[in-house]
């Protein structure tokens, strides 16, 4: 039968391991806290710095955005333009068209005289070859230029629409012959068409190049004798003396729009225009003395450029708006959560021309490819990022700062006219964090230790001390023997001598008591017996 203090003694140090472990188990399960708001200023209250500030990135051109902070939010501005401009117009060297100078056409000659005056570019010309042969006068050319300022740089600008305009007067005598007034099917008194190549004619023109006048390209021309200026001789037709108000031929709209881009590539803002007079004396009359050919006034009256122009947004230009969190630290703590949202909105429809560009998300530096969203798809009012937040949990670094960016990433090259915002605003970071407690492992040595040191406590009870010590050297003498070992030689006597002699000694005990003496307890007489057969049985032993 079990000893029942044996028992209720295993009960408890069961009870003490069970408490012991429940309640180191308490201590060292994880505490669950409420998330925590990570960043300053989420609603951006102006002034938004120190806590936000903005940042370009290194490609693109960092000119077409800006970030302004306004309205408590974020506007991210794309710097589209467009204007129209007229360069120069009216007459030359007015004060809408200055800068006008005359110059030599190569190594053409002047004509006889060539001013700017108050109401144009005039020129005067007269071919007399009756003073005798040598004369080179047949073909002379002049040039009326300015240069032209364009109000910006023009890299970051293309240009989308331009017109031209000159218009010109002119003026001759009836000695200058037309061949586009002959009639072909016979003589005339006054013209041998034996005589005739081309006849006589004024080429008006206007040229853009840049500013060196290399590669001039030709955008505008009248020749006079497509209108038979001159003498002539067609019948029912009259002379043509005059041309009054008329405006030079144009090459089309993109041929022109390409000559100014290609004067501006020396010099992104300036180039020259040149207005152009070529004159034509055939020498067609020579048997009678000479040919005169008397051009009383050739003039460019007004010269008018316009041109428009849109901002041309360039690829893989970025700005940022960052905040450089607290660090995420402390002993025993982990990140259970990590959970961002923000709002956007845009001021206007996105050009379709531009469907890559989008806002991103960078946490420490680190790009967040689960979310990007187009600008294409924002709204004119805010719509959060997403309705439930973006899980950033896995890119929060213990024992770091965590750094937020949200980037304006222009992903194609566009033109654009007008300004257009993106709207950022109501940015919340909030980051769940447990408490982990101490460390289980000497707490598990502890325990386990605890655990043996019963078992084993238990196991030598039943084993061996719930029996009498008498019982106990017994055991050991019948496991000697079991086992063949030699004992020493063992007396016994019979068990009636053994009560007789104990018997015996307990009289003796009683007889040297004395009157008046204090009795033996109860326990020192029983332990005295005990001592009494001990002794009798070491002694047989």
């Amino acid at each position: 039968m079990v000893n029942k203090k044996v028992l209720f003694g295993s009960i408890i140090g069961v009870l003490v391991i069970g408490a012991l472990i429940y309640g180191t188990s308490i201590f060292l399960t994880p505490k669950p806290s409420e998330p925590e708001l990570w960043l300053n200023n989420p609603t951006l209250d102006s002034p938004i710095s120190p806590d936000w500030f903005w940042e370009y990135g290194t490609e693109g051109d960092n000119s077409d955005l800006e970030l302004i902070a306004s309205q408590n939010q974020a506007d991210y501005r794309i710097l589209g333009e467009k204007r129209t401009v007229t360069l120069i117009s009216g007459t030359p060297n007015s004060s809408t068209s200055p800068g006008w100078g005359i110059y030599n056409n190569s190594d053409f000659m002047l004509p006889d005289d060539s001013e700017i005056r108050s109401y144009g570019c005039w020129v005067y010309h007269y071919l007399d070859e009756s003073t005798g042969p040598g004369q080179v006068h047949n073909f002379p050319s002049v040039h009326f230029r300015t240069n032209i300022s364009m109000p910006v740089d023009m890299s970051d600008y293309v240009i989308t629409d331009a017109s031209l305009e000159v218009s010109f007067n002119a003026s001759v005598e009836i000695n200058v012959d037309t061949y586009n007034d002959w009639n072909q099917s016979g003589d005339t008194a006054e013209i041998d068409q034996d005589k005739f190549l081309i006849g006589d004619s004024a080429n008006f023109y206007a040229q853009l190049s840049d500013t060196k006048y290399n590669y001039p390209f030709r955008v505008a021309s009248f020749e006079t004798r497509d209108v038979a200026l001159g003498q002539g001789d067609l019948p029912g037709f009259p002379d043509i003396l005059e041309i009054n108000d008329t405006e030079l031929n144009y090459v089309n709209e993109q041929d022109l729009i390409a000559a100014l881009n290609t004067a501006l590539l020396a010099d992104n803002q300036n180039f020259t225009i040149t207005l152009g007079l070529d004159i034509y004396c055939e020498d067609n009359q020579a048997a009678s003395g000479g040919d005169q050919d008397m051009w009383n006034y050739l003039i460019f009256k007004t010269c008018n450029l316009t041109i428009t122009y849109e901002k041309k947004i360039d690829h893989s230009t970025t700005l940022s708006l960052n905040q450089m969190g607290e660090q995420v630290s402390g002993a025993n703590i982990q990140v259970t959560d990590a959970n961002l949202n923000f709002k956007y909105k845009i001021n206007d429809t996105w050009p379709l021309t531009a469907p890559l560009s989008e806002i991103r998300i960078f946490i420490n530096d680190i790009f967040y490819d689960k979310q990007t969203i187009k600008l294409s798809s924002a709204n004119s009012s805010f719509q959060d990022v997403k309705l439930d937040g973006l899980d950033i949990t896995e890119f929060i670094d213990l024992n770091s700062e965590v750094n937020l960016s949200i980037q304006l990433f222009l992903a194609d090259s566009f033109n654009l006219d007008k300004e257009i915002e993106i709207s950022i605003d109501d940015i919340y970071l909030y980051i769940t964090i447990i408490q982990l407690g101490g460390d289980w492992t000497l707490v598990i040595i502890g325990l386990s230790a605890g655990i043996i040191v019963l078992a084993t406590a238990l196991g030598l009870y039943f084993k061996i001390f719930q029996y009498p010590p008498m019982v106990r050297k017994i055991r050991k003498l019948k496991k000697k023997v079991r086992k063949g070992k030699k004992l020493k030689p063992l007396l016994l006597s019979l068990r009636e001598d053994q009560i007789n002699e104990s018997l015996q000694n307990k009289m003796q005990i009683l007889s040297i008591e004395t009157p008046g003496a204090e009795k033996p307890s109860k326990e020192e007489k029983t332990s005295g017996i005990e001592k009494s057969v001990q002794n009798n049985l070491e002694e047989s032993i």
